[in-house]
């Protein structure tokens, strides 16, 4: 199925921009790839509990930059 197959190459994209940049915003995203900002939005929930990066006010962080310890000050 085609819109399968969208979804998991733009996760995948998605996934890969966090990595090389640190940090995405949803409305960059959202106009990047053509699609509605609930449409990224879901990608980001989808993709942060997987692990793969965290949620952030507005977009998503590297999940390695996120500390096991908690927010800090």
């Amino acid at each position: 199925m085609t819109a399968t197959r969208d979804t998991s190459q733009r996760r995948l994209q998605i996934s890969e921009l966090v990595r090389r940049n640190g940090s995405v915003q949803v409305a960059a995203l959202a106009e990047h790839f053509g699609v509605s900002m609930q449409t990224v939005r879901k990608d980001l929930r989808y993709l942060a509990e997987r692990g793969v990066m965290a949620r952030a006010y507005g977009g998503a962080i590297d999940s390695s930059v996120v500390g096991t310890s908690g927010a800090t000050a």
